[in-house]
């Protein structure tokens, strides 16, 4: 599986969830892994296991302000023929002109959100942001 299939199957996986609205199970890559301690580290997940031999990373959705967090605004924004790196100065651009609540950064320090990559002073390439 290529890193473009995974992050389009972790956010297709994310946007469609399942019945249970608190619940989502997405395909346990290194890269995926990493982007869910991400998330986890920054709320939007309570909690994660692996299921399923260790083949999937089972998620469950924080719930904020009387209602579970929505994936649907998800943006991919690299993607194969057209990858997307920023400097510092054009994620601090994305803070002030977007109220995106979060962007997820390939950095050579591994996946970082954007603050962090801010404060570290790196940039990277732009995976995702919602």
């Amino acid at each position: 599986m290529s890193f473009n299939s995974s992050i389009a199957d972790f956010v297709a996986n994310l946007k469609n969830g399942s019945k249970d609205l608190s619940l989502r199970k997405v395909r346990k890559t290194k890269f995926n892994d990493s982007l869910v301690n991400l998330m986890l580290l920054s709320g939007y997940f309570t909690s994660k296991k692996y299921s399923n031999c260790g083949k999937y990373i089972e998620l469950t959705v924080s719930f904020i302000f009387d209602s579970f967090i929505n994936f649907q605004n998800i943006k991919i924004v690299s993607k194969s023929g057209r990858r997307v790196y920023a400097t510092v100065e054009d994620l601090k651009k994305y803070h002030l002109g977007n109220k995106f609540l979060f962007i997820a950064v390939s950095t050579s320090k591994g996946v970082v959100s954007s603050k962090e990559a801010i404060e570290s002073k790196i940039g990277g390439e732009v995976v995702f942001l919602f």
